[in-house]
């Protein structure tokens, strides 16, 4: 946590002479890891540096969720190499916390992609269609499912 408020102070210092920047974090989603990791203990101490830490942070102007089924997450998990992959247990609890979260966000406009039959060959209309759907965001929380490809 102390990491990620690192870089996210640092982005704020870029975002003087920056107009837009994308990033791949969002600071309130560290609590999904902690709720599901720390005892009770750790995590009274967790949330009181949270609160501490989370008022320097910058809110985002829009955040997107990329929504997938644990099924499709576990197909894409199976091709990994590198760290220790989760469990299919733990995986679906993790994109069940995730969802929760995502479900009961407020802080900044959202929006939920549903990725299940996202395929990146799809190419650069694929893209154009997402940042269409992003440049339009209003408030609140906005569901987007892109169109199939022949």
């Amino acid at each position: 946590m102390l990491a990620r408020h690192r870089q996210m102070q640092a982005l704020r210092q870029r975002n003087l002479f920056n107009q837009i920047t994308v990033c791949d974090y969002l600071f309130e989603r560290d609590r999904i890891y902690a709720f599901m990791t720390l005892d009770d203990n750790e995590l009274f101490i967790y949330q009181r540096l949270f609160e501490l830490l989370a008022r320097d942070v910058p809110l985002p102007d829009v955040v997107v969720y990329l929504q997938a089924p644990t099924a499709s997450l576990e197909r894409q998990n199976r091709g990994r190499r590198g760290n220790d992959p989760p469990s299919a247990v733990d995986l679906a609890e993790l994109n069940e916390a995730y969802n929760h979260f995502f479900f009961h966000y407020s802080a900044t406009p959202l929006l939920v992609v549903e990725t299940s039959q996202v395929d990146l060959a799809w190419g650069d209309e694929a893209v154009d269609e997402l940042l269409r759907q992003i440049a339009s965001m209003g408030r609140g929380t906005q569901y987007f499912v892109p169109r199939l490809r022949p």
